[in-house]
């Protein structure tokens, strides 16, 4: 595994593209607070994360890590303005 590699592309690495959201962001808080990431980066990330699994659950969309592409996230992007 890359030095580099995030929970997210280990994900796809490993072919578990339905992983939810929720459980990802679980996943990035618990890497974030082991690298010492300031406590208010992780609520800010997690809270982020939080809010596009809502706007999904909301909209009937998929809230998986395959399920999630370019056109959810503009969608999200566009409900942000």
């Amino acid at each position: 595994m890359k030095k580099d590699s995030t929970p997210v592309s280990r994900a796809f690495e490993r072919g578990t593209g339905d992983t939810e959201l929720s459980r990802l962001a679980a996943g990035y808080q618990l890497c974030a607070r082991a690298e010492g990431k300031s406590p208010s980066t992780i609520a800010l990330v997690g809270g982020a994360v939080r809010y596009l699994d809502g706007f999904l659950a909301a909209d009937g969309l998929a809230t998986t890590l395959e399920g999630v592409g370019v056109a959810e996230l503009r969608r999200f992007i566009l409900h942000l303005q």
